[in-house]
């Protein structure tokens, strides 16, 4: 599987064609400049044939075909030879066309004929100097003409490879502005506005994942951790409302306590005390009923002082019972809070809260240390299951009695 390619060879390779197109051109720039500057020094070269032609032709009218004559003739096919093959170390060479070829080839052509004539021989004292030399220097001033030409031509492409330069560096520019802003800028600029969102405090926002280089695998690791924090966030969210709802069942259960003890400690009477004692503990566990029984000597029996909404009559049967005659009056000093499902067939009761409707009681022993002093009741039609905390705190509330 084909891996795409990351950011960073992205921006290497176009630097590295930018670079090599920029290198190229120069070098295209260069190459040119060279042959301009060869050109040059072959014009130059050129035109000091012209002069050593005039010095030539001025040394044999004065003095005749002698050694200065000769030595003038020497340089003068340097220069030629200098021109056929060039130099690359000045640099000087001539930048070769057909024309330019022809024209040299005529000057190689009268130049032998002229030194044939005015140096080879007895010079002619017919011989017209001035009119050779000048002859001469019109098939230099071909050659010279053929030179320039060429030089111009390289001088248009020169200029248009510079123009090509400025083309290039404008298209280099733009094209690494727009890769900078397709692969760096826009990339961070959503990241940016993704961390400016989360630091507000949403942590649903996610950043659109567009690439697999570096920048995507930051996107891809950004939304995994915005996911985590809104998970971290959710379930502390959670956690800090089901801590309040215990703070908050913690200190209705305190003020619940607070209330009984304020109420048993200023109930004027003992009727009084059962009765507000019934009313209080039913609607604490938000029962359908409540009863207080009070149980007294051998034979046990439970006595029925306090109720509130339990019919009237399942109060009168139940005023008096005996111990085990019914779900009711069963409790000794070791029992504890007990959960009693009604329903249960299996069992003899008497009866009367099936008939009434009741599904579920609830028997709360009243005891002092060893002593057992009678039981609380709470009734309910729906069936109830009690945690550890309701029981700890019906037993606090009969402790109260």
């Amino acid at each position: 599987m084909k891996l795409p390619p990351s950011l960073t060879a992205r921006l290497v390779a176009t630097g590295i064609g930018l670079l090599l197109l920029a290198l190229v051109s120069i070098s295209l720039t260069l190459w040119v400049t060279w042959n301009m500057q060869g050109g040059a020094a072959a014009v130059n070269e050129a035109g000091r044939m012209r002069m050593q032609t005039y010095r030539l032709a001025l040394v044999l009218h004065t003095a005749g075909p002698g050694a200065e004559a000769h030595q003038l003739a020497s340089a003068f096919e340097e220069s030629v030879a200098l021109l056929e093959n060039g130099d690359p170390s000045r640099p000087l060479f001539v930048p070769w066309s057909d024309a330019s070829r022809v024209s040299f080839a005529e000057v190689q052509g009268r130049w032998h004929a002229l030194r044939a004539g005015w140096l080879d021989a007895p010079l002619d004292p017919d011989t017209d100097l001035v009119a050779e030399s000048a002859a001469f220097a019109t098939l230099v001033d071909a050659f010279v003409a053929a030179i320039e030409v060429q030089i111009s031509r390289w001088t248009t492409v020169l200029q248009m490879f510079q123009l090509a330069l400025v083309g290039l560096a404008v298209a280099s520019s733009v094209l690494m502005f727009y890769s900078g802003y397709v692969f760096v800028l826009r990339p961070l600029a959503g990241l940016k506005k993704g961390f400016a969102a989360v630091q507000a405090g949403d942590l649903r926002t996610r950043v659109q994942v567009n690439t697999d280089d570096e920048f995507g695998e930051l996107a891809a690791g950004f939304n995994d951790m915005t996911r985590t924090l809104q998970s971290l966030y959710e379930g502390l969210e959670e956690k800090v409302r089901e801590k309040t709802r215990v703070l908050e069942h913690e200190r209705q259960r305190l003020v619940d306590l607070y209330q009984v003890s304020a109420f048993v400690a200023e109930a004027p009477t003992l009727d009084a005390l059962v009765r507000g004692f019934a009313a209080h503990v039913r609607r604490i566990a938000t029962a359908d009923a409540s009863a207080v029984r009070l149980c007294g000597q051998e034979p046990r029996r439970f006595l029925l002082v306090a109720h509130e909404f339990l019919p009237d009559d399942i109060a009168a049967a139940g005023a008096c019972i005996e111990s085990g005659a019914c779900h009711c009056g069963e409790v000794t000093a070791q029992s504890q809070t007990r959960v009693i499902p009604i329903a249960d067939a299996a069992r003899p009761t008497l009866g009367h809260c099936v008939r009434a409707g009741f599904a579920t009681v609830v028997s709360v022993p009243v005891r002092i240390q060893e002593r057992l002093l009678g039981e609380v009741n709470l009734f309910y039609r729906r069936k109830l299951e009690l945690s550890g905390e309701d029981r700890d705190l019906l037993d606090a509330l009969a402790s109260h009695l």
